[in-house]
Parts: C-alpha cells; sequence; structure tokens
C-alpha cells in the first residue's frame, strides 16, 4: 500500500481509540496486503481483500494471519462505512424461507421481547428445521407437521447434540408454530406438549455455585489500590450483589447508578425489561470509589471502561470476562463451569436463600418464567435441615 493511505489508516484507527502499540501493528500487518487497487467500491474491495489473504494465509503464522485479517477489516469498515460481515448479509440472496423468518423474528423481538442475539438464533435454528423438512413453501400445510415430525428432526439430523443443545431446538421450534398461531394459522397442537429436554436424571444435578471461600479469594485477589483493581473488585461486585448477566454489567451507564436512593436501573436487559435493583452497602461504596477516583477521565458514559490499552473505552462482554477468568486462574478456582454466569448463580442462590420466593427471585434476575429461575438456585441444605429439625425415625427403616 502506499504510505499516504497507511497515513490515513493509522488516523482512522487512532480516531476509533487504538493503543499506538495496536495501530503500529495493524498498519505493519495491512502493508502486506496485495498492492492497493483504485476501484474502492465495496464488491471489488472485497474481493480484492479475500484474495489477498486467501495467498498470505500459507506464508503465515496463525498470529500474522490474524493480524493481517484484522487490519483488512478495519479497512473495508474505513473504506464502506460497514463491516465484512455486515456486506456479506446485505449480498445475501434471500430463500424461500425467508419472508416468513423475518415475521418470526419480528415477532420474537417486538411480541416476545427477546434480545436481538436470542431472536437470531432461534431464527436460525427454525431455519435448518424447514430447510430438512419443508421442501416448498407455498404448499406447505402447517397442521400436518406433528411433534413426530419434529422428534424425527432432532433424532436423524441433530444426533450429535447434547440434550440440552437438542432442547434448545425444540424450545425455538415450538415459538415458531406459537407464531404460527398467532397469525391464525392452524397449527398439530401435539407440538405445545413436545418436552424441552428428555429426563436424564444422572444430569440433574444441582445448579454448581461458588463457595464461600471461593467467594472472597476473588474479593481479596482485587481488594488493593490501584485504578485496574478497583474497578474489577467492583466488577465482580456486581455480579455478586446483583446477579446481572455478563451483557447487563458491560452495559450499565453512570446514569444508571441512583446515588441519592441507592439503586441501580439494568437497562439493556435480555428481555427488554427494565429493572431496579438495590445498592448494597459493599457495592455502593466499591462504585463511589472506583467512579471518584479510580474511573478514567472520558466522554464514554458506560459505568466500567478499559484501563491501559485503549484506556477511556468502554469494556465489551469479553473484556469482562477475561477480567472473571483472569482471578479464576490466578486463585486456582477450576471447573468447566467457571467463569461470569458461575457468579451469577452463586448470587440467586443467597438471594433465594435469604428468604425470598421463586418469584421475587425470577423477578432480580430478569428471568421471564420462573422455571428458568430454578437452574440457578442451589438450595441451603444445612438451613433447610434446621428448618424440619431432625426426621423422627432417625435414620432407622
Amino acid at each position: 500500500m502506499k504510505n499516504s493511505q497507511l497515513q490515513d489508516f493509522k488516523k482512522f484507527m487512532k480516531s476509533r481509540n487504538y493503543a499506538e502499540g495496536t495501530i503500529r501493528q495493524y498498519s505493519t500487518a495491512l502493508s502486506r496486503l496485495l498492492d492497493e487497487i483504485e476501484d474502492s467500491t465495496e464488491p471489488a474491495l472485497y474481493e480484492h481483500i479475500k484474495k489477498a489473504l486467501d495467498q498470505l494465509q500459507p506464508t503465515c503464522t496463525i498470529f500474522e494471519f490474524n493480524q493481517i485479517r484484522a487490519a483488512a477489516h478495519l479497512l473495508f469498515l474505513k473504506r464502506t462505512g460497514k463491516t465484512i460481515k455486515e456486506y456479506i448479509l446485505s449480498k445475501k440472496i434471500p430463500d424461500q424461507y425467508d419472508p416468513i423468518l423475518t415475521e418470526f423474528h419480528e415477532y420474537c423481538v417486538k411480541f416476545k421481547r427477546l434480545g436481538n442475539q436470542t431472536a437470531n438464533s432461534e431464527r436460525n435454528n427454525v431455519k435448518r428445521f424447514l430447510s430438512k423438512t419443508v421442501e416448498c413453501m407455498s404448499e406447505v400445510e402447517w397442521s400436518e407437521i406433528t411433534a413426530e415430525k419434529i422428534s424425527e428432526f432432532l433424532r436423524e439430523e441433530l444426533f450429535h447434540l447434547t440434550n440440552i443443545g437438542k432442547g434448545g431446538y425444540t424450545k425455538s421450534i415450538r415459538n415458531f408454530f406459537r407464531f404460527l398461531n398467532y397469525k391464525g394459522i392452524q397449527v398439530h397442537q401435539s407440538i405445545f406438549n413436545l418436552q424441552l429436554k428428555p429426563a436424564n436424571w444422572q444430569k440433574s444435578t444441582i445448579p454448581i455455585t461458588l463457595t464461600d471461600e471461593e467467594v472472597n479469594k476473588l474479593l481479596q485477589y482485587y481488594n488493593q489500590d490501584s485504578p485496574r483493581d478497583k474497578r474489577n473488585y467492583a466488577v465482580i461486585l456486581t455480579f455478586l450483589d446483583l446477579g446481572l448477566r455478563c451483557s447487563e454489567v458491560t452495559n450499565l451507564n453512570l446514569e444508571d447508578i441512583h446515588w441519592d436512593s441507592g439503586e441501580v436501573v439494568i437497562r439493556k436487559t435480555k428481555t427488554s425489561n427494565e429493572r431496579v435493583l438495590p445498592l448494597s452497602q459493599r457495592l455502593g461504596l466499591a462504585l463511589e470509589t472506583y467512579v471518584m477516583h479510580y474511573r478514567p477521565i472520558s466522554s464514554d458514559r458506560h459505568l466500567f471502561l478499559r484501563i491501559g490499552r485503549c484506556e477511556g473505552m468502554a469494556a465489551d462482554k469479553e473484556y469482562i470476562r477475561r477480567i472473571i477468568r483472569f482471578v479464576f486462574d490466578k486463585e486456582n478456582i477450576t471447573g468447566w463451569w467457571k467463569g461470569t454466569h458461575a457468579l451469577r448463580r452463586t448470587a440467586a442462590s443467597k438471594i433465594f436463600n435469604a428468604g425470598n420466593s421463586f418469584k421475587v427471585t425470577a423477578d432480580i434476575l430478569g428471568h421471564k418464567v420462573i422455571e428458568s429461575t430454578t437452574a440457578y438456585v442451589k438450595i441451603d441444605i444445612d438451613s433447610l435441615r434446621e428448618i424440619a429439625g431432625t426426621f423422627p425415625l432417625g435414620g432407622e427403616l
């Protein structure tokens, strides 16, 4: 690439608050692409980048190729104002399933109040089902598709998935037929009796939560006097005291903290329903300390910001997850379940075992369906034992 083009690229990255080291790395990576082309239309630029990456991949290490690809994607964004993913989606030719699936997506978002990402997942699951079971959309008789037909699809096409994975597809398909019913289309009622997953008592385990000792380890690790530690300590308390999802922690703004009333407003939620939660004394103090003395000066209104590289930019979901994974690793808290959701499950169990009902616990967690809360709650057996007293037979048969 020409030097002037590289300079323009550097200015673009700087305007998006990239760190100087990243700007240098991406500029060096971009210089390895094929010579620049005059035609900067979206199709020509996309094909140019695709051809260059195909030629470079065999000659690069994985790390080098990933940097070149990331730089190329940024170049496309600079030139066209859209990401390569957005461009590919815009060029996708609609098929026979798209009209009804577009309606279904709108139903999920506007009527069921699902998040856009969840609605997209529902749409993709249903499309896979339709593409295997409906040959011609103009001739389909929806009332002839039964629960047995769906079970056959699950057995033959999704045999490699776990019961939970199959349950996800079943839920999506069931929701689709409820959407058809909502539109006034007659469907077979057997579909609504489909179980989300078959009984599997071996896997019916109590939800995994953190022990008090593990919680203390997490809090003590980041309880130091530095901007990064103060922020990370507040992040962990936000999970533990409010039981938030990772996306909800990420989307918290300064305006969401109501210091005068001791409340926090959760706005951008999975169900699109705002909820107001009380601030505990320790969380309120941790947030006050972070915001007043350690939060980077920035025009960004997000509560939690990056520190160090790209300082002042909002901390996205992956950034927040890395904070939790890092301390789990340092404190040797191991297991396939470790991550931000372990903190949410721990918070849910403490809320429930404090004497709150399933309904109250579900409302705090932001669950629309109470049954969803059962997967998060671990019952305090010792407290139950105190309530129940000694079993009269003393263990004898």
